[in-house]
């Protein structure tokens, strides 16, 4: 079977694209040879058939795999060699984490990002070699510096992935998986993704960059429990770039910055444990979750009166007459043991009866 190629090699070892050569440009008698055997292969350029290189002479010698290889090693050679030689980057593109800790010092939080960076190549290797020893390896492609003794291997898996040997050298590996001619657009671009499916990255350390990301303009919000005058309480969510002060309203007797706010389940119990911690403080507070009639309805409010009978938010205890508290935070612990296995079983009767009520 005679393979259609679609890059050959001219008589200057130049690599050409069939697809951009004329057949009026080409000169007669041109000789073309085959990337991946250097046997001569033919230039078909009429307009019944798409444009092809195809073999003088059918060879069983020259698998497609093969080609594939040699050309991924030639294309990625010439292309970085022309970066180099037009000072243009080639970059190697990461996702890489960033911690900002701009509010780690203020109010005891940080904020994780993902961010990609861009790598120049040319700018840390500036020499490229083809399958040159190094330290027993011969990689695909050599990338070196002539400023320091740091290498990388790009290595080319068509049949199969890099040797384990190689992978376990420490020595930092590019490689990409390439399995037809389109694959090569992303080296002609100078852009190698780590996130593509197809770069496989070895022996790079995961950076995680530490700095004041957002530069005091957090896009979170952070959690402020306040208590008031009248004895209720809340937990806000406020701005970390302007003062906490600022922005509470109403006579304040207590608050408390409490790092970044969460989900709402979160939410309801981080203000429980701050009413609680407050009142064996002393702080003056009134608080359902304080009181020893408070339990919870296990759908959708976190209070149920057990006096009242109903749902109640839970500064209703500013105004209750049957608001008795617990005597110590150990007795509001075992309360909430007691709630939670009542609100489960509750909970899933509830699921239970929302479902048959779809069918019925």
């Amino acid at each position: 079977m005679n393979i259609l190629y679609r890059y050959a090699l001219d008589k200057n070892n130049i690599l050409k694209d069939v697809f951009e050569l004329d057949r009026i440009a080409v000169d007669f008698g041109s000789v073309f040879k085959c990337v991946g055997c250097g046997k001569e292969v033919i230039a078909k350029l009429g307009t019944k058939n798409a444009k092809h290189f195809a073999h003088k002479i059918v060879t069983v010698n020259c698998g497609y795999e093969t080609y594939l290889h040699q050309l991924s090693k030639k294309i990625f050679y010439d292309e970085y060699r022309k970066c180099l030689n037009s000072k243009e980057p080639f970059y190697l593109i990461r996702k890489e984490n960033v911690i900002c800790n701009h509010f780690e010092n203020i109010y005891g939080y940080k904020c994780f990002y993902s961010v990609e960076k861009n790598h120049d190549l040319t700018e840390h290797f500036d020499r490229i070699n083809l399958e040159t020893n190094y330290n027993n390896f011969i990689p695909d492609v050599l990338l070196e510096s002539s400023k320091h003794k740091t290498v990388l291997f790009i290595e080319f898996a068509v049949t199969h992935k890099c040797e384990e040997e190689k992978r376990n050298s420490g020595i930092r590996i590019i490689e990409y998986s390439v399995e037809s001619e389109i694959d090569f657009k992303i080296i002609k671009a100078h852009k190698l993704y780590d996130t593509n499916r197809k770069i496989s990255l070895y022996n790079f350390k995961v950076k995680n960059e530490k700095k004041s990301f957002c530069e005091g303009k957090c896009s979170e919000k952070i959690n402020v429990f306040v208590v008031y005058k009248s004895k209720k309480s809340i937990l806000l969510e406020l701005l970390p770039y302007i003062d906490v002060k600022k922005q509470l309203k109403g006579t304040v007797t207590y608050y408390e910055v409490l790092g970044k706010a969460s989900d709402r389940e979160y939410q309801i119990s981080l203000y429980r444990q701050q009413v609680r911690e407050a009142y064996f403080k002393g702080i003056p507070i009134k608080n359902c979750f304080l009181c020893r009639y408070h339990g919870g309805d296990g759908v959708e409010n976190a209070i149920f009166c057990k006096i009242a009978k109903q749902s109640v938010p839970s500064n209703e205890a500013v105004e209750c007459a049957k608001y008795r508290t617990f005597s110590s935070m150990d007795e509001c612990i075992e309360q909430d043991k007691k709630n939670d296995e009542y609100t489960q079983k509750k909970r899933a009767n509830y699921m239970i009866r929302r479902l048959f009520s779809q069918f019925y």
